[in-house]
């Protein structure tokens, strides 16, 4: 299930937003053979970010 498969028409947009800006920022740094997942934290703390800027 896709993760903004339950948010309201109005806020997809929105938060689509956030979270491109946000692959695009960190995505690259993201090192998949990274055994403590340190370079996921940048990308983890800004999607976070990002659902909470959308004022669910």
């Amino acid at each position: 299930e896709n993760v903004d498969a339950k948010l309201p028409d109005a806020l997809k947009a929105e938060v689509m937003k956030y979270l491109t800006a946000c692959l695009d920022e960190h995505g690259p740094k993201v090192q998949g053979d990274d055994k403590t997942c340190k370079t996921y934290q940048p990308l983890t703390d800004c999607i976070h970010q990002a659902y909470l800027k959308v004022n669910l």
